[in-house]
């Protein structure tokens, strides 16, 4: 039985690949270079699918055939946050499992006064 390379679906894959036969994509996966997952919610919506999308992350982040993967979040969420705020993962997670593998990008309104 053949092992699927991704456990789950990301937004945007990153693949070098096998060899130049069109054949289909997921059958000639030589390594998974990059894995982008992408987020844009307006004001009213919870923080929830964001949150949903770094666990699914770390879980990337976890596996050792990822090992030389890079990862990526780019959030938009259209609400207020000090800057202080800007990242979307705990001190605990930047300096854990997502330290050197991941990077963010987020987008939000800045509410600090001044």
């Amino acid at each position: 039985m053949k092992t699927r390379v991704f456990p789950t679906r990301s937004d945007i894959a990153i693949v070098r690949t096998k060899s130049d036969e069109h054949e289909q994509l997921s059958n000639n996966i030589e390594d998974v270079l990059a894995i982008i997952e992408l987020k844009f919610k307006g004001y009213a919506t919870n923080i929830d699918p964001f949150n949903k999308d770094i666990k699914e992350t770390q879980k990337y982040l976890n596996k050792k055939k990822y090992r030389n993967c890079q990862f990526y979040l780019g959030f938009i969420h259209e609400a207020e946050y000090p800057l202080a705020q800007a990242s979307w993962l705990t001190k605990r997670q930047q300096n854990s499992w997502a330290r050197g593998k991941l990077t963010e990008l987020s987008g939000f309104y800045n509410d600090d006064k001044g």
